[in-house]
């Protein structure tokens, strides 16, 4: 009763302290935030092909870049450095660009020289690998203010991507592939000279990088393009986490079985410190917070039991909740921390869930728009929450939260009709909470920060106003093009030499007079002259042909494209001779135009299959699921037919995706208490008297059905299994029948596959004459070189293929 006591005062006291230093801590770090970065609710996003300013207060998008970044649905990151600096990277392309956000106007970067290679150690990396030339020209920034601590653009779930880390005034570039990184200056890049190969990198309000080898097992503090200092951070090749905590970096190692360490490097006022995880978890399956917490404090997330944990470096004490409302298969991203709240990405419902950091109490679960992977980052006091190719995206403040409209176009996905973000009320829970000191601490102190409304106040979908061409014929071409002005309307003056006609008088439009058109369309006035080609480039044929015949000359529509869209099939991209060119009477215009007809088959690898099927349909084409594929990522479009860039007829031309429905999931290993004998299953949960042992790799239920899988059978051995000395033994085989009289079979106990698939490993068992016992494993894997090592190899059967070295299925092996 007093141990439960104190626990309970324990855990209230650090909600507390929580709390109290999260409203000191975020009021500094958000105000250097707000100060630096914008101060005016605003910051820059994708938007389909471009990059766009969204202000959080307006709701709305109020600048774009002057040229699209990116093609198909290629996904850029965003980073800004200062208030007038911001640094965009095509993850497919490598191409990077720096923009002044007074022009909008991208520049290439300069790309290291030798990028691609992993470095060695003396050797010079580059940052990245696109070798396309470089346009732009460098500039000399005057001392842009510092962005937050930590600021990185999430890349969760797209790991080999290149990132931009920023802090402090420095930009960086991060090429996990080839294990390199950069300084962003200006217009150019300069290579960090590494020891080793590094994968993950952040940045302090100082400026200082710190990057993350594993197969080295050292953090790298860096000033500029040096190495100033190092620290041995694990053993090599460790599965090591890196993240920035209360200005700090953190590293985070879990070991299944034994537990594991997470430590926070010191300052020089503060040293080290490293806190024993008290919970065995398998590390491939844990997300990391992203960098930039504004307290000591490390948030984790465990994917396969919807598990958040919270590690305070200050006190040494952990505390866990799980998730409410989690169904079907996991995918989360990394959480992102800020003032006192968590969110945490959760792509497979497609909602960000917010919590509290002090009590882990789940306040909401709310829905994010659009249907691709979306992007949580945190910016001048603020959670944005973006689908690059959805139209809308969402803004947390705090408890506020809102919807911001990033306009039409561009390739994003248009949903004229604003909706409040759908809100799912969730279940509280209360946290478990394991302290290792029990330090008492002040009373709670409440935010003086208002509650304002969750929900946005909704808009009224806009409905577009038509404006009526005026009558401009018998006027001078001056009148006639302010009527046109004064109406809302382009005035493209061209001139046509009707009989009889008075120089510089209107004698007709295109459109007509009375149509009602949009606001700014482009109407051609014919005024009596010298006959002259009227302009049609971006117009449709028929309209650009009727143009020319009422010029007097003659129109010669030739084919010579696929349209990338229905709405852009049958426009003009050529005319012959151009536009404004002086020609006789009733002579030949030839026009080039997108085909009627067909249009160039979309790009829906990577996405989900309802959310490629809405694409293709949106174009026209039918939409032929095929649930067959061989992988382990569940409902991602692997491959399609016809391929993208194909061009095909719509509507009617049915698109097949392939992709795969089923999910695997995870094969456990137990071992029994005392003895040298070692059970597979599916069940996570341990029978009595067997201790859990990593799981191994990724298998399937009995009754899944995936091309290619075969049936394993299990046996059991319960007397005399090892010469007299052993009570009892598993053993396991695609042979239905035991192996030797002593055996007794269990069944079918799962499935793999019979012969190799991308991305899986032979999956062994493994006997020993001198112990009496079998062991299991996946080649390749630790557990294998360590059965070799202890003597299994008297015996060696090939049970059949697991997924290996994959996610979540033991990533990093």
């Amino acid at each position: 009763m007093l141990r439960r006591h104190r626990e309970r005062l324990t855990q209230v006291g650090l909600v507390v302290g929580v709390l109290a230093t999260v409203l000191v801590t975020t009021f500094g770090i958000g105000y250097r935030s707000s100060e630096a970065v914008l101060g005016d609710a605003s910051t820059y996003v994708q938007k389909g092909q471009t990059v766009v300013r969204v202000n959080a207060e307006s709701g709305e998008a109020d600048a774009r870049s002057a040229r699209a970044l990116a093609t198909g649905r290629q996904r850029l990151e965003v980073v800004q450095v200062g208030p007038e600096r911001v640094y965009m990277v095509n993850n497919e392309t490598g191409e990077t660009w720096r923009m002044l956000t007074d022009d909008m106007r991208p520049t290439r970067v300069d790309q290291a020289p030798g990028g691609g290679q992993p470095p060695s150690a003396g050797a010079t990396p580059s940052a990245g690998t696109s070798g396309r030339p470089a346009t732009g020209t460098g500039d000399q920034p005057s001392s842009p203010p510092s962005p937050a601590p930590g600021t990185r653009t999430a890349a969760d779930g797209r790991e080999g991507t290149r990132q931009l880390v920023t802090g402090g005034e420095q930009a960086y570039l991060l090429n996990p592939v080839d294990g390199t990184l950069a300084l962003l200056d200006g217009n150019s890049s300069r290579p960090v000279r590494l020891p080793a190969r590094v994968d993950d990198a952040v940045v302090d309000s100082h400026g200082t990088a710190w990057a993350l080898s594993q197969i080295a097992g050292r953090l790298y503090r860096i000033d500029g393009d040096g190495v100033r200092d190092e620290s041995v951070v694990s053993a090599p090749e460790g599965a090591v986490r890196l993240t920035l905590a209360g200005d700090r970096p953190v590293v985070y190692q879990a070991v299944r079985g034994t537990g594991g360490s997470a430590r926070i490097i010191g300052d020089g006022s503060r040293g080290d410190r490293t806190v024993d995880l008290d919970k065995p978890v398998d590390a491939g399956a844990v997300r990391v917070a992203e960098p930039g917490a504004p307290l000591p404090v490390l948030v984790t997330l465990h994917q396969p039991e919807d598990t958040i944990s919270v590690i305070d470096f200050r006190t040494g004490t952990q505390y866990e909740a799980r998730l409410s409302g989690r169904r079907g298969i996991r995918d989360y991203g990394r959480p992102v921390v800020t003032g006192d709240r968590i969110y945490v990405p959760d792509h497979r419902q497609r909602q960000v869930i917010v919590l509290e950091l002090g009590t882990l109490r789940q306040r909401r679960a709310v829905q994010v728009p659009g249907t691709g992977r979306f992007e949580v980052t945190y910016r001048d006091g603020r959670v944005w929450v973006n689908d690059p190719y959805a139209r809308r995206m969402l803004v947390f403040d705090r408890d506020e939260l809102r919807e911001v409209d990033k306009g039409r176009g561009d390739g994003v996905a248009d949903d004229p009709a604003p909706t409040a973000p759908r809100t799912t009320p969730p279940r509280t829970t209360a946290p478990t909470v394991r302290p290792t000191t029990s330090t008492a601490l002040p009373s709670p102190i409440t935010s003086p920060r208002p509650t304002r409304s969750a929900s946005p106040r909704p808009r009224p979908a806009r409905t577009p106003q038509l404006v009526e061409v005026p009558q401009v014929a018998g006027k001078d071409q001056a009148t006639a093009c302010a009527d046109l002005t004064a109406a809302d309307l382009r005035c493209v003056p061209t001139t046509r030499n009707d009989p009889g006609c008075e120089t510089g008088r209107a004698l007709a439009s295109v459109p007509e007079p009375g149509s009602r058109v949009h606001p700014r369309t482009q109407v051609t006035v014919f005024v009596c002259g010298p006959t002259a080609v009227p302009p049609v480039l971006g117009s449709f044929v028929d309209q650009a042909c009727q143009a020319i015949q009422n010029a007097g000359l003659t129109c010669a529509p030739v084919e010579g494209g696929i349209a990338a869209t229905p709405a852009e099939m049958g426009k003009v991209i050529g005319q012959s001779p151009e536009a404004s060119s002086q020609v006789a009477n009733r002579a030949q215009v030839t026009v080039t135009y997108l085909g009627k007809d067909r249009v160039t088959v979309p790009d829906v690898n990577g996405l989900a299959s309802a959310a490629a099927c809405e694409r293709l349909a949106s174009l026209g084409f039918g939409c032929a699921p095929n649930p067959e594929e061989v992988t382990w990522d569940v409902d991602v479009v692997k491959s399609q037919n016809p391929p993208a860039g194909t061009a095909a007829a719509v509507p009617g031309t049915q698109v097949q995706i392939n992709y795969q429905d089923t999910t695997a999931v995870h094969l456990q290993r137990f071992k029994v208490s005392g003895q040298d004998a070692r059970m597979l299953s599916l069940d996570p949960n341990p029978q009595a008297g067997f201790e859990q042992q990593p799981a191994i790799g990724g298998a399937y239920p009995p009754d899944a059905q995936v091309p290619g899988l075969v049936d394993v059978y299990g046996f059991v051995c319960r007397n005399n299994c090892g010469g007299g000395t052993r009570d009892i033994s598993y053993y396991y085989s695609q042979d239905p029948n035991p192996p030797t009289s002593r055996y007794e079979s269990m069944g079918r106990i799962f499935r793999c596959f019979g012969s190799p698939v991308p991305g899986t490993a032979l999956l062994n068992g493994m006997y020993s004459n001198a112990r009496r016992a079998w062991g299991f494993a996946p080649v390749g894997s630790f557990e294998h070189d360590s059965h070799t090592q202890n003597g299994y190899t008297d015996q060696t059967t090939n049970i059949c293929y697991i997924w290996f070295k994959v996610p979540p299925f033991r990533p990093n092996g």
